[in-house]
């Protein structure tokens, strides 16, 4: 399963991360790391990548958390409607 990023999103940076807004008017904020993340999927980097980069943030949780963690985080995007799957 490959997910992108659904192209009518608007992005606006917030405080402590960023607020992502479909047509529809759903929305949702995600943190700092979350931002990281969406940036790369946006560059259509795999999920592998997507953990490798959070093992390289500060505190970051062993690999096993950071899989369960990136996972959870690409369902919840995907069930709002800001990902898509592709292929």
């Amino acid at each position: 399963m490959v997910l992108r990023a659904e192209a009518t999103i608007v992005e606006q940076e917030v405080d402590d991360g960023l607020l992502l807004l479909r047509e529809t008017g759903d929305y949702i904020v995600i943190n700092r790391t979350g931002a990281v993340l969406w940036e790369m999927i946006k560059a259509n980097d795999r999920q592998d990548d997507l953990v490798k980069a959070m093992l390289q943030l500060p505190g970051s949780p062993p690999r096993e958390e950071c899989e369960r963690q990136a996972m959870l985080f690409l369902e919840r995007l995907k069930g709002g409607g800001f990902l898509v799957e592709v292929g």
